[in-house]
């Protein structure tokens, strides 16, 4: 379950958002020929989609139209894009999860 996150939009830059995953799973992203997984990320968009400041990629891809003004995410992983048009769904996160070692 997506549980926090922060909502960032500076006037004159692109929005940004920041997501931290609590309880199970994690947030998965591509980085060249690499997976990386992490519970908190501040993604921004991209060419490549949304993406970290070191480039990698959140997966699913999803890419955030020009004009957008503000992102946010529901509890359930979906982002929406806050455009002059009203708000867009663009995607939805999928947390991958690992199996507890006993």
């Amino acid at each position: 379950m997506i549980s926090t996150l922060i909502l960032t939009t500076l006037l004159g830059s692109q929005p940004t958002l920041t997501v931290k995953v609590e309880g199970d799973g994690f947030m998965r992203f591509a980085k060249g020929p690499m997976m990386i997984y992490t519970r908190h990320a501040k993604l921004s968009p991209s060419p490549d989609g949304l993406a970290t400041a070191d480039g990698s990629v959140l997966v699913p891809r999803i890419v955030v139209p020009t004009g957008t003004s503000a992102l946010t995410v529901s509890l359930d992983g979906t982002i929406n894009a806050q455009l002059s048009t009203g708000s867009k769904p663009l995607g939805r996160m999928v947390l991958a999860l690992f199996p507890q070692k006993t």
